[in-house]
């Protein structure tokens, strides 16, 4: 009975050695072809299965189990490591698209080190399985050998040993990775790299070198992430200087960033302030902002300290001299509350401005003169945004020195620019218009220098002079007729018997 149930196992095992190989290379086949018209990362896969696998494979059964050949016969040692050997490379081919480490990354992203380790003991593991099991070799023999060779070797390459260990060591805490800046021993770059040897650095000005993983492993490392570092820089306002005043200015420094074509450097569109110190002389801030450092940081810097300029200048803040200036004052009654500043009597100026428009030919010269003592003048830097489309108009602007430029949103939302304003000219006509917001962006092409009447003063004398009135009134129709023609799409803009050149508008 015994003799016909292990037939029977026999004839099954056959049958299925007979049918179930001859399907199975017919199914992979199927699959490798799929792979190759969707050029799936598998396909080499199931290649290695059925072209080298199993072959070697199918033999070693066939003989071993049908034939009852010993097993340590050379014919079945051969094809045993035959089968290893395409074990190995079978599963190389797998760990090389779960775990790939190039460029195209399919599964699990792993470092590179990582992932030469785990090959080397796939490798290790089946090769001491086939010596130890098929070829009947004493492993433990050749370890004790290989003992003593391996401590002359590791004091022969210690340097070399000790950055293989720092960087497995630094690979399992992980304290950045590719694409990261960090920050050590006063050097600084982007991780492009990492072998078992050393790290690959790219710092500024794209320069490239190599640390080894025994530094860094002694080193303190600052992990600052893929978006860059975060710089700061201080300046210093007067006691007499509202701090909410200037930490509202500050924030607005961010404001300009795309104007000027900066945002695209910029991880955090935003800058950050804060009041760090109440010194002597003034009260300090601090400004932040994170760029890379490979993205000019000598840029950002200027472009914040012009900004800082003018908003000084036009906000009327005061960056103060140090203590230790004596200002000669004579105060037998006691120090003032302010220290006294030289006064600029800038009415005549401003009134020759306001005098000059046509707009305001029809105001009395008292008039005139009561809209000058209450006309502020503004300082703005290139590529700084004086008005923007959406938010409320301040007052009205009249232009006395340098350029801005004129930007709507046409009917595919892309900015159309309108006209381009020169000294003479004027803008924030909505000003008359409470509660009305500004269908126009106007941002400055040069440093410009910009009287701004407020919006209640421009309001009171357009309700007080019914002709400054219905000038001001005809002078904002046509600004109106410009920004829908700009609106316009251009099919349509010639059969309104105008057209847009250089921002112009002009009649055809």
């Amino acid at each position: 009975m015994n003799d016909l149930s292990s037939d029977q196992a026999l004839l099954l095992q056959g049958v299925i050695m007979i049918v179930g190989l001859p399907l199975l290379v017919i199914v992979l086949g199927e699959v490798i072809e799929r792979c190759k018209r969707h050029r799936h990362p598998l396909g080499p896969v199931f290649s290695a299965i059925r072209n080298l696998f199993l072959p070697p494979a199918s033999l070693w059964l066939l003989t071993r189990h049908f034939f009852q050949v010993a097993a340590d016969t050379l014919f079945l040692q051969i094809m045993a490591s035959l089968s290893g050997l395409a074990c190995i490379y079978t599963l190389l081919q797998i760990f090389n698209v779960i775990l790939a480490t190039e460029k195209k990354r399919r599964f699990l992203n792993l470092p590179n080190l990582l992932w030469q380790v785990i090959r080397a003991l796939v490798v290790l593991g089946i090769l001491s399985y086939l010596l130890a099991h098929v070829w009947q070799v004493d492993l433990t023999q050749v370890v004790g050998a290989l003992g003593i060779g391996s401590l002359v070797i590791a004091l022969a390459l210690q340097d070399t040993l000790s950055n293989l260990v720092s960087g497995f060591l630094m690979l399992v805490s992980q304290p950045f990775k590719k694409g990261d800046w960090i920050s050590f021993n006063g050097v600084y770059g982007r991780v492009i790299d990492q072998n078992w040897r050393s790290v690959t650095l790219e710092y500024q000005d794209w320069k490239i070198t190599s640390v080894p993983n025994g530094v860094l492993s002694k080193a303190t490392i600052d992990n600052f992430g893929p978006d860059g570092f975060w710089y700061s820089f201080t300046v210093e306002f007067s006691y007499d200087d509202p701090p909410n005043r200037v930490l509202a200015a500050l924030n607005g420094l961010s404001r300009d960033f795309k104007a000027t074509g900066l945002d695209q450097f910029l991880y955090d569109q935003n800058v950050y302030c804060s009041i760090t110190e109440f010194g002597s002389s003034g009260i300090t801030y601090k400004v932040w902002y994170c760029i890379p450092p490979d993205r000019g940081l000598a840029t950002f810097r200027n472009y914040f300290f012009s900004r800082i300029y003018h908003i000084a200048q036009r906000e009327g803040f005061t960056i103060p001299y140090p203590i230790g200036i004596d200002y000669k004052i004579e105060a037998p009654d006691g120090l003032p509350p302010k220290i006294p500043q030289k006064f600029i009597d800038h009415q005549p100026e401003i009134s020759a401005h306001l005098r000059s428009l046509v707009y305001f030919r029809s105001l009395a010269e008292e008039d005139i003169m009561n809209l000058a003592a209450k006309t502020q003048i503004k300082q703005y830097a290139a590529g700084e945004t004086i008005i923007q489309e959406g938010q409320g108009d301040e007052g009205y602007y009249v232009i006395t020195n340098g350029k801005v430029r004129v930007w709507t949103q046409n009917h595919q939302g892309l900015p159309q620019s309108i006209d381009q304003l020169e000294p003479g000219d004027a803008f924030g006509e909505m000003a008359i218009f409470p509660g009305e917001l500004s269908p126009v962006t106007v941002i400055a092409e040069e440093d410009a220098r910009i009287l701004l009447i407020d919006d209640d003063d421009i309001v009171q004398m357009v309700r007080d002079r019914p002709v400054f009135g219905s000038e001001m009134v005809r002078f904002v129709e046509q600004r109106r007729q410009s920004i829908s023609l700009a609106k316009e799409p251009r099919r349509d803009r010639s059969a309104s018997g105008h057209s847009i050149t250089n921002g112009k508008l002009n009649a055809i």
